[in-house]
């Protein structure tokens, strides 16, 4: 990584808290976030369920869970706003209960835009804590540790510190590829943290990648992010309308499905609602309560794989009927067969997760 990079990428700020028994950990900065920055939110609890519903702040800013909940003694999300509006900013997490040691750490970020390559979070009470190592995946990735403990006296070689306080943030932006151990020099106290990984670049192109099955341009299905994974938000039930619009560009057929967005669950019954392009090429939407036996399915009639940007549209209006179901193609509506029209359950079901661009498992 050259110079002008690691000048240009760094923590500009944190804010972090120990928190307590609470539903929603609030944390903010001390001072106006520069426009354009990221913000980095770290989200940890002491137990080992419950999830993050969503992450909001002052600002109306948009955040994406970066990774998958690291579940354990100590749970954690990280999610992740790029391209931040400048201000003033609270951010708050909502977790899906009240959780003892609920916790969320800030750090606002110059010159990150790419993806989260990797993370880790343990937890002790040993003195001089170490959090790794992580193994990262870019010559150009900048790591940031988080610790909740004790106020330390150092931090590892090769470390930034940003705050003397506890809960505390370094970092650094390394030069090659490699296992990295975030380390503090502190005395013994229960402790929880986590290392995070970020390729610095853009973010677009660090999602947006050749599959491995037909070269459609899609998001990645194997390497984290694995599209946008927007949490348990959008938790819509059968009776509740609702519109999805998305620009796709597909050069071949998948040979199962390519997810446009999806709530539904990673195992049975798969109950929720998505809408993706099938094996045909068809534009296909499901509301469901069990897969099996109780489910919408309205399929389109066009190939839409064609090497050719599309506009696609699908609309539900809440009747619990196929008849309610609309799929357009640049801005006309559909001919469509109907795949089932047998919806009576509700469709909304703990851990269900938003995804843009890939499927829940």
């Amino acid at each position: 990584m050259g110079t002008v990079a690691q000048i240009v990428s760094a923590v500009v700020q944190i804010a972090a808290n120990y928190g307590g028994t609470l539903t929603q950990p609030t944390n903010s900065f001390n001072n106006p976030v520069t426009t354009g920055d990221a913000i980095v939110v770290f989200v940890s609890w002491l137990s080992d369920d419950g999830y993050v519903v969503s992450v909001t702040d002052s600002q109306s800013n948009l955040y994406l869970a970066v990774d998958p909940i690291q579940v354990g003694v100590t749970s954690s999300q990280t999610w992740v706003c790029y391209g931040a509006r400048g201000g003033p900013c609270s951010v708050t997490a909502t977790l899906s209960a009240f959780q003892s040691g609920s916790t969320i750490k800030l750090a606002e970020i110059s010159g990150l835009s790419g993806e989260l390559d990797g993370s880790l979070t343990l937890n002790g009470t040993t003195a001089n804590p170490s959090i790794g190592p992580i193994k990262t995946a870019n010559a150009n990735d900048m790591l940031i540790g988080l610790e909740r403990g004790a106020t330390p006296s150092a931090v590892g070689a090769g470390w930034t510190e940003t705050d003397t306080q506890a809960n505390n943030i370094q970092y650094r932006v390394l030069n090659a590829a490699g296992a990295y151990t975030a380390h503090w020099t502190a005395p013994a106290t229960n402790w929880t943290g986590g290392i995070l990984a970020f390729e610095i670049g853009d973010p677009m192109n660090a999602w947006v990648t050749t599959d491995g099955y037909a070269t459609n341009g899609c998001f990645n299905a194997t390497d984290p992010p694995s599209g946008f994974v927007c949490g348990n938000v959008l938790q819509y039930e059968r009776t509740q309308p609702w519109t999805t619009m998305a620009a796709i560009k597909m050069f071949s057929k998948p040979p199962e499905a390519n997810i446009i967005f999806t709530n539904v669950l990673a195992g049975k019954p798969y109950s929720g609602y998505e809408f993706w392009v099938d094996w045909n090429g068809f534009l296909h939407v499901r509301i469901i309560n069990n897969i099996a036996n109780n489910y919408i399915g309205k399929v389109g009639t066009t190939n839409v794989c064609d090497s050719t940007w599309h506009f696609v549209v699908a609309t539900y209006d809440g009747s619990s009927s196929a008849a309610g179901v609309k799929i357009y193609l640049d801005g006309v509506l559909q001919p469509m067969t109907t795949e089932s029209n047998s919806l009576t359950g509700s469709i909304v079901a703990p851990g269900q997760q938003m995804l843009i661009g890939n499927q829940n498992g």
